[in-house]
Formats: structure tokens, sequence, C-alpha cells
């Protein structure tokens, strides 16, 4: 090699570290950005949340009152900075996307790792040869065909570090990643998840799901403890029974408008749970133990919600409840929260469940003291158990 092209190979990888300090500079002031972001949010929720309980406290005292306390002007500027927060939100939703493709782009060299047979005009991964902790990218096509499919158990016990799924991937079977000792990162999550996929993945704590996951299968994420945010804003429809239980650093979950079914203990036994947001869901039943033994002291309803299953919401921190009046049923054992305010004449509380006390047979809402309206369902379902009942004006709001 003469000392020509030496001098303008040096100048070539020159150019390459400088294009490259540039990328990781940008990278750097965007997610700088982002993290004020996380701020504003923050605070937009803090001040939305204080004006709502306002807001539902001045429309209780209108509804016992001879005169209407006014509240347009709250209503009008919680809207206002609502929109401003989801603004900000789908802002911040955005830059993690783009920071976790910019995370996850190789070469897709990961294919002499990968076992796969032939389905047509499709490929399924059927197993991994790897040894040693690496990290794993799908490629999108083998031998000019789409990668659809990794078969049920392929990378059980795995010690692969990440994993990187293409655009085509349409399902993961069951039991395909459980026990990845060493899984950190999954990215591009974009297709519907068998039962158990990744459980016991007790190191999994960065999960990026795409826009084409439909169906959560059960247990899909159960007993993976380093999982702290999860968002379901792009397009998930079904998480499945026990899809998150045991998840013992999960904290926040955002909901989106395409979730219409939370499966019986979906988040069960997640201590890190406190505020849960389903306002933008589209469920029609809480279902059973589904937010059970978690340290939830926060949770605000669809109005698609009809239904509330027991112990939906037992063994946590709510100390007040709100019943919307559009939910039609409630099961008796559905919380343990100390003050539950039902709102609507006919909701339902149904008879099931009774747990004995001393020699007589009582309903376990016994311990709560229920707020509702004279001559509603609630209040008489309270005079048939000799439960505490109180005016609906008197329920304590903070």
């Amino acid at each position: 090699m003469t000392e020509l092209e030496e001098l303008k190979n040096h100048i070539e990888a020159l150019e390459k570290r400088v294009e490259a300090s540039d990328k990781k500079i940008a990278l750097l002031e965007e997610t700088l950005s982002t993290l004020g972001k996380f701020k504003a949010s923050k605070e937009m929720g803090e001040y939305i949340e204080r004006q709502q309980n306002a807001i539902r406290m001045a429309d209780m005292l209108s509804s016992f009152s001879d005169e209407t306390i006014d509240m347009t002007v709250q209503k009008a500027s919680v809207a206002n900075i609502q929109k401003q927060q989801e603004s900000i939100n789908e802002q911040i939703a955005a830059a993690i996307k783009k920071s976790k493709t910019n995370v996850a782009q190789n070469d897709g060299s990961s294919l002499k790792y990968l076992k796969y047979q032939t389905d047509g005009n499709e490929i399924v991964i059927t197993g991994c040869t790897a040894f040693d902790p690496v990290d794993i990218v799908i490629p999108n096509l083998i031998d000019g065909k789409h990668v659809t499919k990794i078969k049920h158990g392929a990378f059980h016990n795995c010690k692969i570090k990440t994993v990187t799924f293409p655009q085509h991937m349409e399902l993961i079977e069951r039991y395909a990643f459980q026990n990845c000792s060493n899984l950190k990162s999954v990215y591009n999550l974009s297709c519907d998840i068998g039962e158990e996929a990744f459980s016991q993945c007790r190191n999994l704590s960065d999960l990026n799901f795409g826009t084409g996951v439909i169906n959560i299968g059960s247990n899909a994420f159960s007993e993976c403890n380093q999982i702290n945010d999860i968002n379901f804003n792009e397009g998930i429809i079904d998480i499945g029974p026990y899809a998150f239980s045991n998840c013992e650093l999960l904290e926040n979950i955002t909901f989106g408008d395409c979730v219409i079914n939370i499966g019986d203990f979906a988040f069960s036994d997640c201590p890190q749970i406190k505020k849960v947001d389903l306002a933008k869901t589209n469920i029609n039943i809480l279902n059973s133990s589904c937010f059970n033994n978690t340290s939830l002291h926060y949770i605000s309803f669809p109005r698609s919600l009809r239904v509330i299953k027991d112990n939906a919401l037992m063994n946590t921190q709510l100390m007040t409840l709100v019943i919307p009046d559009y939910i039609e049923s409630v099961d008796e054992l559905f919380t343990d929260s100390k003050n539950v305010a039902f709102l609507g004449m006919d909701t339902s509380i149904i008879e099931q469940h009774f747990v004995l006390v001393s020699k007589y047979v009582y309903p376990k809402l016994h311990k709560s003291v229920i707020y509702c309206l004279p001559g509603s369902k609630a209040q008489k379902y309270c005079q048939k158990w000799n439960i505490t009942c109180r005016p609906l004006s008197e329920f304590p709001t903070e």
C-alpha cells in the first residue's frame, strides 16, 4: 500500500469517527430534551389530578345544594393542560422509540447462531446455537423468504443478551424465550406473543413494543423482575391472564385506546404499581384479581367499563374509591378500600362471596364505608347487610 493510499484510509477513518461523534452529540442533546419533557409531563399530571379532585367535589356538593358551583373555568383549564400533556407524551414516546431503534441497528449477522426451517413461503426460527452471551438480530429475510415465526421453546434457557425482531414477524410461540437469564433488552416486538414466551427472564429491563402486537398470551412476561416501564400505546388489544404478574419492579404502565381486555391476575403481585390510568382504554370488564396485591393508591376508569369482578382491586393501598354511574355491577369482593363512593342509582353489588365473622356471615364490604345516593341499589345492599352507609356528599376527597 502506498503512502497516499494509507493517508486516504486514515482520512476516511477520521471522517467516520467525526460522523459517529456528531451522532452521539445529537443523541445526547435529544436525550436531555426528553428528560425535560418527562418532568413537564409529571407536573402537568399532578396539576390535572388536583383540579379533577376539586371538580368532582364541586359536582357532588352541587347535587345536594340549591346553588351550583361553577367550575367551567377549571374544567376548561384541565382540558387544555390534558391536550398539552398528551402532545408532550407523544413526543416522549417518539423519542424513546427512535433511541431504541438506533441502539438496535447492526448488520443482521446473527444468522450464524440461528436454526430455522422453511414453512411454505415463510421461515420459522427453531433454535439458537450460541453458547456465550450474544446480541441476536433476527433477519427480515432468509433465502429470500420473510421470517414470520419463532417456534415454541426455540431460545429456551439461551444466554442471549438482546434480541431484535424483524418487521414481518407474526408470532412468538409459547416458551420461546423462557428463562433467558441474560436477556436484558427486546427491540421491535411487533407480533402476537404466546403464553410464557418471556416468562422468568429475570434480567429483562428494556421492553420495546412495536405496532403489530395484538395479543399478549398468559404469563408472557411473568416474573420479569427488572421491567419498570411498559407502554401499551402501539395497538395492543388483549393482555392475557397473569401476563405481567410477579414483576417486582414494574411501576409505570401506559394504556392506549386499543386495549379492550386485561386478563385475570394480569398485573397481580406487582408491589411497585401505585397508579393506573385506564381512561383511554376500551375495556368493558375489570377482570378478577387483575391489580390484586399491588401498592395501587389511584386508579381511573374508562367510560366503556361496565363490570368490576372479584378481587380486581383487593390488597391494594386504595383508601378511597369512586365508582362512576356508568358501571353496572361490582362483585362484593372487588375491593377492600376504606371508603367507597357509588355515584349512580343502579350500580349493583353482586352477592357471591362471604366471610365468617363470629357466628354470622357477612359480605366482605362490611369493612368499608359506603357513600351513595338515597334509594340507590348500593344503599339497599348496605341496609340488607348492616354495612355502614353515608350520604354521597360526605365522601372524603382527600
